[in-house]
C-alpha cells in the first residue's frame, strides 16, 4: 500500500445557510426518544382518537327530545359518536353503522343508529 497525501480544499468546510451546528453536537439519544414517543404515538393513533372521541361524547352536554308517541328517538349522545367516526375515517355511512355495531360496547351504546337515521340527521339543520 502507499500512501497518498490528498489535501481537501478549505472552501468545503465553509457551510452556508440556516444551520451551523457540528455533528458532534446533535445528542442522538434525545432524538431516537423523541422517535420512540412518535412510533409509539403512530401505533396508538385510532386507540388515542376512540378513547378520545368517547371521552368527549362523555363529558358533552346533550338535549334530548323524547316524543309521547312513535319509535323512540336515536340519543344523541350515539349521533356525536356515529358523526366523529364517520369523519375519522371518512367512511359512508353504511360503513360507519358496521364499524359502530362492532365498537358498541367500547362506546356504551345501547342502539346503533341506522346508516338512514345518520343520513338523515346528517341533512338537518341541527
Amino acid at each position: 500500500m502507499v500512501a497518498t497525501n490528498n489535501i481537501i480544499p478549505t472552501k468545503v468546510f465553509n457551510f452556508t445557510g440556516q444551520t451551523k451546528v457540528d455533528t458532534y453536537l446533535i445528542d442522538l439519544d434525545s432524538l431516537l426518544d423523541d422517535q420512540r414517543m412518535y412510533d409509539e404515538v403512530m401505533v396508538n393513533k385510532v386507540r388515542l382518537a376512540f378513547e378520545a372521541i368517547r371521552f368527549y361524547a362523555d363529558k358533552f352536554p346533550y338535549w334530548q327530545r323524547h316524543r309521547l308517541t312513535g319509535r323512540p328517538p336515536t340519543e344523541e349522545r350515539s349521533l356525536l359518536v356515529a358523526f366523529l367516526v364517520h369523519q375519522l375515517f371518512d367512511l359512508t355511512f353504511r360503513e360507519t353503522e358496521g364499524l359502530l355495531i362492532l365498537l358498541a360496547d367500547y362506546f356504551r351504546m345501547d342502539r346503533v343508529p341506522d346508516h338512514s337515521v345518520l343520513c338523515r340527521k346528517n341533512a338537518s339543520s341541527r
